[in-house]
């Protein structure tokens, strides 16, 4: 019997025929550290195999997706017996959820992103209809594997980069107007910056930097793409303190980048001028870049090199 791809996948313009470069498109994240559970690595190569065969079978995703989700679950009440031997674990999964993160082993910046996993997994546990996600999930499983991966990090150093970046982000949001920046005593307007990610099991630390600068923007590559998500200049600093009306990147001991808001009127009018020749770029914070054509996530791309370190 000859087996055909779904016509759920098909129906699509971009389509990929052959199969196995389908499953690199669509595959998600799914690398583990070497420290976890035997149990969790060998659910996970069930759902590997669930995304690689949803290729016939497009809803074999979502049981892919519900099966990280109780992988999920199964993760953490491994994490809390090795941390709590002897212990009673806790019945629900809210009650587990709640015990990891008020100990800060979630890197998470979104206060309704672990509830909605919680949503997510009884949707699909406890489902009414039949619902449809596909490879939409793909992000999802991807995040979820993240966040299992960091149960094994130290929450202390966690906790960390969660107050430092929450801090220069809330900083950087609030330079509404505009920035300035300056690097080697150059000051340049800029619409966009901010922390990427925080090394600090690195020595000496490594803050990933990005900022998009005005003048960095033509009015040819506007016109030619458009884009509301621009290219990013990036650096790697050593250090960054983070004041009450600037962020300071330490690049080494003599180069330093600081980031405030525009203090001067002239340069004020430049920069609302130059916003209104250039509508819809996004500013002035993110975590979303364009690198020759394509999207990159600039937390999740050295978060996890950090779980592999």
């Amino acid at each position: 019997m000859l087996v055909h791809p779904d016509k759920n996948w098909t129906i699509y313009d971009d389509f990929i025929p052959d199969h196995a470069d389908w499953v690199q498109k669509h595959l998600p994240y799914l690398l583990l550290r070497k420290e976890i559970p035997v149990p969790v690595v060998e659910s996970f190569a069930v759902v590997n195999k669930l995304i690689e065969y949803s290729y016939f079978e497009s809803r074999f995703y979502d049981i892919a997706t519900l099966k990280t989700v109780l992988t999920f679950e199964m993760a953490l009440k491994l994490r809390f017996r090795e941390l709590n031997p002897g212990r009673k674990l806790p019945s629900r999964l809210v009650d587990l959820i709640k015990w990891f993160q008020s100990r800060h082993y979630f890197e998470v910046y979104n206060n309704f992103y672990l509830d909605a996993i919680r949503k997510v997994r009884n949707h699909h546990a406890h489902a009414e209809t039949q619902g449809y996600s596909g490879a939409m999930s793909k992000d999802f499983i991807g995040n979820i594997v993240d966040l299992i991966n960091g149960l094994y990090e130290d929450p202390m150093l966690t906790k960390y980069r969660i107050d430092t970046m929450i801090a220069g982000g809330t900083l950087l949001e609030s330079f509404e107007k505009g920035m300035m920046l300056s690097l080697n005593g150059q000051d340049h307007l800029c619409f966009r910056a901010w922390i990427g990610f925080i090394d600090n099991k690195a020595v000496p630390f490594k803050i990933h930097f990005f900022y998009c600068l005005c003048d960095g923007i033509t009015k040819a590559y506007y016109r030619n793409n458009n884009w509301a998500i621009t290219p990013a200049k990036y650096i790697v600093a050593r250090s960054v303190e983070v004041l009450q009306d600037k962020v300071i990147l330490h690049i080494n001991d003599t180069e330093a980048i600081f980031v405030g808001s525009i203090n001067d009127q002239l340069l004020q009018e430049k920069y609302d001028n130059w916003m209104d020749a250039f509508p819809h770029l996004q500013n002035h914070t993110g975590g979303v870049y364009m690198d020759t054509g394509e999207l990159f996530n600039s937390f999740e791309q050295h978060l996890r090199s950090f779980h592999h370190a």
